[in-house]
């Protein structure tokens, strides 16, 4: 892992400026950020290959041209914390597209990563869902905003959020932080 990150607590890795006393009116979650690309490189692929065509590719991708877009001016200008949950194995790349969308002169990150497991949003030892939502708790945001993906939603008796977003938001309402879906922010 490059220099720059630092670890925080119980496996979690913070960019930019100090975080120790930092209390913010709110916070933004993303969850495996950049996921849905390599998804719809997948299914564009096989539509080539098979010569099959799927009417829900375009419009997915030009949703997910428009996610893209509002997932780079959050990190280009929200001064807010940004939390990002992503795979261990992605974490640089993702810090460096950051670095890329924010530009180097900007000094006001706030970047917290918790490591997950692949294609899981369970944060990987030694971080824990216990560890992420202390770091929200000591942040003391009024409203947590949420994105990334994937987000599902299971209807039934009580409608439950499914995907690696829909897992981060079960557990963050179960612990009582006040959250907001973003749904421009959002794919699955």
């Amino acid at each position: 892992m490059t220099a720059t990150l630092t670890s925080v607590a119980e496996g979690i890795l913070h960019y930019g400026r100090p975080s120790s006393g930092v209390v913010t009116e709110r916070a933004m979650v993303i969850v495996h950020p950049f996921f849905a690309k390599k998804d719809l490189k997948m299914r564009k692929e096989w539509q080539q290959r098979t010569h099959r065509w799927d009417p829900r590719l375009e419009l997915d991708l030009k949703q997910h041209e428009n996610y893209l877009a509002h997932v780079k001016a959050v990190i280009a200008t929200v001064n807010a914390p940004v939390i990002t949950f992503e795979e261990e194995s992605r974490l640089e790349k993702t810090l460096l597209r950051y670095r890329k969308y924010a530009g180097e002169e900007r000094g006001d990150t706030n970047w917290y990563f918790i490591p997950t497991k692949p294609a899981d949003a369970t944060p990987a030892h030694p971080a824990s869902w216990d560890s992420a939502i202390k770091l929200i708790r000591d942040l003391n945001p009024r409203t947590v905003f949420m994105g990334g993906g994937i987000l599902g939603n299971y209807p039934g008796p009580v409608d439950r959020y499914t995907g690696c977003l829909g897992d981060t938001i079960q557990r963050f309402a179960s612990a009582k932080i006040p959250y907001r879906i973003v749904p421009k922010m959002t794919f699955g």
